[in-house]
C-alpha cells in the first residue's frame, strides 16, 4: 500500500522514469536499439559531435544524451531543444528522427553472455554453448527481417546503423 502511494507521488510530481509516457516532439532525435546492440557506444559518438567544447564521458554522455528508461520526466522538461533520447523500447510511432542501430543477432547474444559473466549472473567459465542454447528460441535471420520490417512501416526520418555502416532511408 505505502509502495503504491510512493509510486503515485513519483508520478505526479514527474519524478517517475518517462519511459512510454514522455512528450516527444517532431524535432527529437532517438537512438534505439535491443539491448547490447551498441547504443551506449554510439550515444558517447554522437555526444561527444553535440558537445564538442570539452572531452566527453560516459557519465556526461549519459546526462547530455539520457535513457529514456532511466531519466524522469520532469529531467526531460528541463533538457533544451532539440533533445537526443536513448531508448531500448520497440520502435514507437511518436519517434519521427531515428537512428536505429541494428547488430547482428550473434554478436549481440555474445556481448549479452559477457554481460551476464560481468553482472553474476553467469559463473566464470560458464559454457557460452549452453547458455546460448538457453537463449535461441527463434532463428536469427527471421529476428533481423521482423526488426526491420517493424521500423520500415513508420513513415519518420529514420537512420540505421548496421555494423558500423550509416545508411539513411
Amino acid at each position: 500500500m505505502i509502495a503504491k502511494l510512493a509510486a503515485s507521488a513519483r508520478h505526479l510530481l514527474g519524478h517517475d522514469p518517462a519511459g512510454r509516457n514522455l512528450r516527444t516532439f517532431p524535432d527529437d532525435t532517438f537512438i534505439v536499439s535491443y539491448p547490447k546492440s551498441g547504443n551506449t557506444w554510439t550515444r558517447f559518438l554522437v555526444a561527444s559531435l553535440i558537445h564538442n567544447q570539452e572531452p566527453m564521458t560516459f557519465l556526461k554522455a549519459d546526462k547530455v544524451i539520457p535513457s529514456i528508461d532511466t531519466q524522469s520526466r520532469r529531467y526531460f522538461k528541463s533538457l533544451p531543444r532539440p533533445r537526443v533520447i536513448k531508448s531500448h523500447f520497440p520502435f514507437d510511432p511518436t519517434y519521427k528522427r531515428v537512428i536505429y542501430i541494428v547488430r547482428d543477432p550473434k554478436d549481440v547474444a555474445v556481448s549479452q553472455y559477457h554481460y551476464q559473466i560481468k553482472r553474476k549472473v553467469l559463473q566464470d567459465g560458464h559454457p557460452i554453448d549452453e547458455w546460448i542454447g538457453s537463449i535461441a528460441q527463434v532463428p536469427v535471420g527471421s529476428l533481423v527481417v521482423v526488426v526491420v520490417d517493424i521500423a520500415s512501416s513508420y513513415r519518420v526520418e529514420k537512420y540505421y546503423l548496421w555494423e558500423g555502416t550509416l545508411a539513411r532511408t
